[in-house]
């Protein structure tokens, strides 16, 4: 290795050390147990690079000016302006921060950039990764089989290893397969050799059996790309490796021979076949959801089609076209992004942000296909068909997920890009070394400060949320007030905090104390149905009826079946004596509903609806003498059409049995 090597990877081991460690940070004291805590992990690895760097940097530093490098800078400048234009709050300026970050990261591994270093350090920190998350997802198969024939794909939910989801495990281990490839090429000992095959046959033995729909057309579009481009490319330079070549292609072919013995063997076979049969539907399931998101958010862009929203809004303004039809459908479930990196950024920073970020991967698919095309060392060129097969997947994911919001996805796409942009042979831009990486390292810390700050917030949070489930209010209340800061508001699941503490006051009965949390809430999420649900009881508590109600049908305006709003109405138009108004919120509710106050509500209307019925001189032992029937009041609201039609249908059973009691 010569000493530039050497010197290039003494600059950036800090990120090679973050690409194979990041995964594994975690803590199961937040509530996202890797978010947190990996920002202010990538804050300091960046700052570090920048202290390195600036140990030893000349009066001025030079960059290659890519137009990809250009670009990102663009992208980042712009979103910082909208974030200015927009509503500033904690979750916008994070979602602003975590991209400038990544802007920081690019530009130093572009100025620290040795091509010979880079390659070494990102293939092996990349292909160790993919090797123990191989080898630990395999355990965890294992596992799932010992207990007997596993459930595709209900089962295999719990093969996730250090990762909070199944897919999310299956979208870094595919990042790091192309690398694993890579490093079989120049592997020189037979040991090294028999090692990276064994990895590469379990990642893709694991991703087959995983059965993630994005992973199985990433898997498809990269490697049939990448074979496509090598067969091209084999027309007019001769490949070294080819013997290696084919031995890599066997182990492939096993591992897929052996996926399907797996599901042979292993799974259940009625339930594996009805899957696959799934996987190309999109009627029902994720893919359902998925197609239901995505005219959600052309919806939002609709609305503002040249800016967007805002940062960090689509999770806000989403709500607004309510659920029905989706998984959120149970109002407990949130979703934050529509599983389209491409139409999220489109709905909160317009299509002027929308495609300057598509523009990014084209410009990077650009790049690369011209570096390949010039490439005329076989190992180099095999270098840039696995960071092309990594951007394909990127983007398929980016199609069909949200690497976007990932740390990890994040650092693997700027890594890809610094290599395109730092191989850009001409154009280099001087700046003065010492300020520019002075500014830097004061952002750097800022970014690391506010991610502390955030990271400490959330563990309060999360204190919050046990203890609101555990009954204890007063602790609620406090932990509450440790968590909230300019630097979080929000849980991870768009609910804000004002929300728990309103609930705990709400319980310990102090409801104007309550009604102001929850006004705070609603500020934060204005389209969040339990906040204007329990905002309208704490205003029914207050003694503000009109107001309670407003926000009663606001809740149900946005989602017409959310029964618990839909009930709370109907409680205050009957105490007001609005019958007519109570009996039409009740037709709004599906008659097939299981819940029990449902029946509880109809009684009470037909039956206070049959005592106003009784005309003046009926003697009052009538009200003992109605039908005997238990569900005559549900018969006859059934029945009814409208309140007069109610009245009508009463009025005539009360005369019936008028004339039974005068009788006797």
């Amino acid at each position: 290795m010569t000493s530039t090597a050497r010197a290039g990877i003494k600059r950036i081991i800090p990120f090679f050390a973050l690409l194979f460690f990041l995964p594994f940070v975690n803590s199961g004291s937040l509530l996202d147990k890797q978010m947190p805590l990996q920002f202010v992990v990538l804050q300091i690895v960046v700052a570090v690079m920048i202290a390195v760097f600036a140990k030893n940097v000349a009066s001025k530093i030079c960059v290659k000016g890519s137009p990809l490098f250009f670009l990102y800078f663009i992208f980042v400048l712009y979103t910082g302006i909208r974030l200015l234009s927009g509503d500033i709050y904690s979750d916008a300026i994070f979602d602003w921060i975590k991209t400038a970050s990544y802007f920081l990261l690019f530009f130093m591994l572009v100025i620290s950039f040795s091509r010979t270093s880079f390659v070494l350090g990102v293939a092996t920190s990349m292909g160790l990764l993919g090797m123990i998350l191989a080898v630990w997802g395999a355990f965890e198969l294992l596992g799932l089989v010992r207990d007997g024939l596993i459930s595709i794909p209900l089962d295999t939910y719990q093969v996730k290893t250090v990762f909070g989801h199944r897919n999310i495990y299956c979208q870094a281990l595919f990042l790091s397969l192309p690398f694993q490839i890579y490093n079989l090429f120049p592997a020189g000992k037979k040991l090294y050799r028999i090692i990276i095959s064994a990895s590469i046959f379990l990642s893709v033995f694991i991703l087959i059996v995983l059965s993630n729909r994005t992973t199985s057309l990433a898997l498809s579009a990269g490697f049939g790309f990448v074979a496509l481009l090598y067969f091209l490319k084999g027309r007019k330079m001769v490949f070294k490796f080819r013997s290696r070549l084919r031995y890599l292609m066997m182990v492939i072919f096993g591992s897929i021979v052996f996926s399907f013995a797996f599901f042979q063997f292993y799974t259940k076979t009625d339930e594996i076949q009805s899957h696959f049969a799934d996987i190309v539907k999109l009627d029902k399931g994720s893919g359902k959801d998925r197609i239901g998101l995505w005219k959600r958010s052309l919806m939002l862009i609709g609305e503002k089609p040249i800016f967007g929203h805002g940062p960090a809004k689509w999770k806000t303004e989403m709500l607004k076209f309510g659920n029905k039809g989706l998984v959120s459908e149970d109002n407990i479930t949130f979703y934050q992004r529509p599983h389209n990196d491409f139409l999220w950024i489109s709905a909160e920073y317009g299509l002027v942000g929308g495609l300057v970020y598509l523009m990014i991967f084209i410009l990077a698919f650009a790049g690369l296909l011209k570096l390949f095309k010039h490439e005329t060392d076989s190992l180099a060129a095999l270098w840039l068909l696995a960071l092309l097969m990594t951007l394909i997947g990127l983007f398929i994911y980016s199609l069909f997920s949200f690497p976007h919001e990932r740390i990890f996805s994040n650092i693997v796409f700027v890594c890809v890009l610094a290599f395109i942009a730092a191989s850009n042979p001409k154009g280099l831009i001087y700046f003065k070394g010492k300020a520019i990486l002075s500014v830097f390292f004061l952002f750097a810390a800022w970014f690391a400060y506010f991610g502390i700050r955030r990271l400490v917030s959330e563990t309060h949070a999360r204190k919050a949320i046990l203890a609101k489930s555990e009954k204890k209010y007063d602790l609620v209340i406090k932990e509450v007030d440790k968590a909230l800061s300019f630097y979080y508001e929000m849980d991870p699941l768009s609910t804000p905090l004002y929300w728990y503490q309103g609930l705990a006051f709400y319980e310990e009965q102090q409801y104007l104390k309550a009604q102001s949390a929850f006004e705070k809430a609603l500020e934060l999420n204005p389209f969040h149905v339990h906040i204007l649900n329990n905002l309208a009881s704490a205003c029914i508590k207050n003694n503000q009826l009109n107001t309670a109600k407003n926000y009663y049908r606001e809740a149900l305006s946005i989602y017409p079946d959310f029964v618990d709003a839909g009930f709370n109405l109907c409680a205050v138009y009957f105490n007001q004596g609005q019958l007519d108004s109570a009996f039409l919120m009740l037709k709004t509710i599906d008659s097939n509903t299981k819940d029990p106050r449902y029946q509880v509500f109809i009684r009470s209307v037909v039956l206070k609806a049959a005592k106003e019925a009784l005309f003046p001189g009926n003697d009052l032992s009538l009200k003992n003498n109605l039908p005997k029937e238990t569900d005559w009041p549900i018969k006859i609201f059934m029945d009814a059409k409208s309140y007069d039609a109610l009245k009508i249908i009463i009025f005539d059973a009360l005369n019936k049995q008028y004339h039974k009691f005068k009788n006797k």
